[in-house]
């Protein structure tokens, strides 16, 4: 039972360690490549991140946390 929940959390939290100091700069390519090809996009959206991987969305896990009562809604939430 725990290690259904530890081991996804323990990774949730490193990947959200990693991505947070290009958070707000993801975001903004994210909004400014908006229309261009998925391809392009994802390239210049792994260029702002310095990773290979990106999240865009308006979320942190410190973020999810100060808003309880709405946790399952905004911890599902998908981005276009």
């Amino acid at each position: 039972m725990y290690e259904d929940v530890i081991l996804p959390f323990t990774l949730l939290r490193r990947l959200d360690c990693v991505l947070a100091p290009t958070r707000l700069l993801v975001r903004a390519a994210a909004e400014k490549y908006k229309g261009q090809p998925a391809n392009l996009r994802e390239m210049l959206l792994k260029k702002a991140a310095g990773q290979s991987f990106y999240n865009t969305s308006e979320f942190s896990l410190a973020d999810l946390i100060k808003r309880p009562a709405d946790i399952r809604q905004n911890f599902g939430r998908e981005n276009p």
